[in-house]
This record gives C-alpha cells, structure tokens and sequence, in this order.
C-alpha cells in the first residue's frame, strides 16, 4: 500500500475502496502514520460510522485539494460528489460484479486509472 503515497501531492483525489470499515481504517491509518505530520491531514477514512459532519467536512476537503487520498468501503460509490478523481484503487474486490461497476463510475474523466 504504500504506492498510494505516491500520490499524496497529486492534483486530484485518489479513491481507495475496502471491503469493510476495519480495512478502510486500517489503510488510512497506516498511510497517515507513514506520512510526516504537515501531510497527514491529506488521508482520510469516509463511512457511515463517523459523524455526519465529519463526513461533510472529509468531501468538503477533497472537493478543495486539500484531502488527496480517501479510503472508503462504500460510501462514496453512492453518488457523492467529492471532485475529481485521478484513480479508483480496490484492496480487496467488491463483493458483486455490479458494486465495481458502481465504484468505477466515480472515474469518468478519459485517461485516469483503476488499479486493483
């Protein structure tokens, strides 16, 4: 996982999707504890168990630049508009052929990548 530092300073916002909330902390835990801590701020988690307006304040972040990887289970393959997104990462497969579709529209800008 540590490929996805690379894109700590990137123009756009890298999508990490997990299979479960405990995987999507994980994942944005280890990245924030490898980044030094005037970057950190750059990595977020985004599910249905923090606050709403944590929540809020996580989109509102990426939609700005300042948020450049966000790791979610699912959340945010539900039509949330959080700007515009470089890459479509999954660590672990969705669980139907349908849910990746879903995930994969997020990307719709020619030429950005999907890594798995």
């Amino acid at each position: 996982m540590k490929f996805l530092l690379e894109y700590i300073d990137d123009d756009y916002v890298t999508l990490v999707f997990t299979r479960g909330i405990n995987k999507a902390e994980e994942v944005a835990k280890r990245l924030i504890h490898s980044l030094p801590k005037d970057l950190q701020t750059r990595v977020a988690s985004h599910h249905h168990l923090i606050s709403k307006a944590l929540r809020v304040s996580i989109e509102e972040g990426a939609r700005r630049g300042k948020i450049k990887v966000l790791v979610s289970p699912r959340t945010l393959s539900q039509g949330i508009d959080i700007g515009t997104i470089a890459r479509i990462v999954h660590i672990g497969l969705p669980e139907s052929l349908r849910e990746f579709y879903q995930r994969g529209r997020k990307k719709r800008k020619e030429g950005r990548n999907t890594f798995f």
